[in-house]
């Protein structure tokens, strides 16, 4: 990979690139969760790297990323990645996101609905504040001084061990939670950051409505609070199509990479192959046309029409008229797992906590605070 930087009011953006370029209609941009970086998909780009454009970053104020004022919002956030991807000359971005980075996708599809070709979240959840309570945002706004003031010790075990069920996933986990040690006033000023720009977005009730083809992954064990719970609201209510990873946690693509992979190329391949009986028009066009990087984003925008394409479980992609048929594919619902949230902040810094299916109600404040870190 070739590492890059990219300068800011708050700070310098460190992410790295890879694959030939216009090797494909597509690029694939990969947007670590909180606290983690980069090498969080190292078996990803590993993986696609020579089939594909790729980019990751170290998210602003994460590992490289660093020094930077944590004062941005998830809109700064969004900007400054479109302002790269412009900069890679990276047309058709298909943003894969873990956890936050599925947050950020999500704001990346309501202030840029027609730049992004396709979205797959792993491990994240719903943006919109009808899935979250207020009691759920009242914490997210509160969780800076829990990773402050937990024992370092105790916080990188479990935050190595509840993300993660395989020996390279908790590894992994804890490499990069090391970056930290001997500095948890930045993890906790991180995280806390984290979780409050997380909870302005809710709070701020756009409809964060994913027009292009999407794909739901998620860890059967994922125990980062009510991701289970959430991924299964959020498939049955917009239809978007969803993958249980057996034996995985909320870092899924460390735990079972090689189906991650295999999916991600499934829908990547489906995306494009559904464009095959426009490719000869698409060449043309880019002939007569000119190759400029402005009229080639025009062009791949017509052909990647995110009405064109849609993906039904056990079937492929298919051709939809629009967003209400696809639905209509999707429109099985799954019943509820009765999960109601015990814990909403992880030592990953992700979303919610540890999550068991306890009733809320019969938590005491303080208990339920201390819980949210184991």
């Amino acid at each position: 990979m070739t590492g890059k930087t990219f300068p800011t009011s708050c700070g310098t953006i460190h992410y790295w690139t890879a694959g030939k370029e216009n090797a494909s209609v597509v690029t694939l941009v990969f947007l670590p969760g909180l606290t983690a970086d980069h090498r969080l998909f190292e078996k990803q780009i590993e993986y696609f790297a020579a089939k594909y454009p790729v980019f990751v970053w170290d998210a602003p104020g994460h590992a490289a990323s660093w020094p930077f004022d944590l004062s941005f919002h998830l809109q700064d956030k969004v900007r400054w990645l479109d302002e790269i991807l412009q900069q890679e000359k990276y047309i058709a971005p298909v943003i894969i996101g873990q956890s936050m980075g599925g947050y950020v996708g999500q704001m990346f599809a309501q202030l840029f609905p027609e730049k992004l070709k396709g979205f797959v979240s792993i491990d994240s959840a719903p943006l919109q504040r009808e899935y979250v309570t207020a009691a759920e945002i009242w914490l997210l706004k509160r969780m800076e001084p829990v990773y402050r003031y937990y024992p370092w010790k105790s916080l990188l075990k479990t935050g190595t061990n509840g993300v993660a069920t395989s020996e390279y996933g908790r590894k992994l986990m804890r490499d990069m939670m090391m970056v930290y040690d001997g500095d948890q006033e930045r993890y906790a000023s991180l995280s806390g950051h984290g979780f409050r720009m997380l909870a302005e977005a809710m709070e701020a009730n756009l409809p964060y409505e994913i027009k292009c083809p999407a794909l739901l992954i998620c860890g059967e064990k994922d125990h980062a609070g009510s991701c289970i719970r959430y991924n299964k609201a959020w498939h049955r209510k917009t239809g978007i199509p969803i993958e249980w990873i057996k034996d995985a946690g909320h870092n899924s693509n460390t735990d079972a990479p090689d189906l991650i992979n295999h999916l991600i190329e499934t829908f990547i391949k489906g995306l494009l192959g559904g464009l095959a009986d426009r490719l000869a028009a698409f060449q043309l066009r880019v002939g007569a046309q000119g190759h400029g990087s402005h009229q080639q984003g025009l062009i791949v925008g017509d052909l990647l029409d995110h009405r064109h394409l849609v993906l039904r479980q056990g079937a492929g992609f298919v051709r939809a008229d629009d967003l209400g048929a696809a639905q209509r594919l999707h429109g099985g619902q799954l019943p509820d797992d009765g999960v109601v949230l015990a814990h909403l902040g992880h030592a990953d810094g992700e979303q919610d906590g540890h999550h068991r299916a306890e009733a809320l109600g019969n938590r005491r404040h303080s208990q339920r605070i201390f819980d949210i870190i184991n």
